[in-house]
């Protein structure tokens, strides 16, 4: 990612959209910026498809593609198995990734 990125250009990722998390992804998307969410439950999914939001159920995959990922989750335990878990998002992370995390629990 260069310095030069503009915030149309950035590409974000979001994982934990919950109570914590969804206000901040529609934030960010009132802001201008496109935001693409992972979210496990098939509920969760339907419900940000359905509010016009980018989602996939393959966090790996999204962190391979973005430049910026956000996460919240809820406890210290949830934000290691995300990112040092077998085939997670610790193995999609390339180059210049940035992560963001913000544990909202213990």
């Amino acid at each position: 990612m260069s310095s030069s990125t503009t915030a149309p250009d950035l590409r974000v990722g979001f994982i934990g959209a919950g109570q914590m998390g969804r206000p901040m992804v529609d934030r960010l998307l009132v802001a201008g910026q496109g935001v693409t969410v992972f979210a496990r439950r098939a509920e969760m999914r339907a419900e940000l498809t359905t509010a016009g939001i980018s989602v996939t159920g393959q966090a790996t995959e999204l962190a391979a593609e973005v430049d910026v990922l956000i996460v919240c989750v809820f406890s210290d335990a949830q934000l290691r198995e995300l990112l040092l878990g077998d085939g997670v998002v610790g193995d999609g992370v390339v180059g210049d990734g940035v992560v963001g995390d913000g544990v909202v629990g213990d």
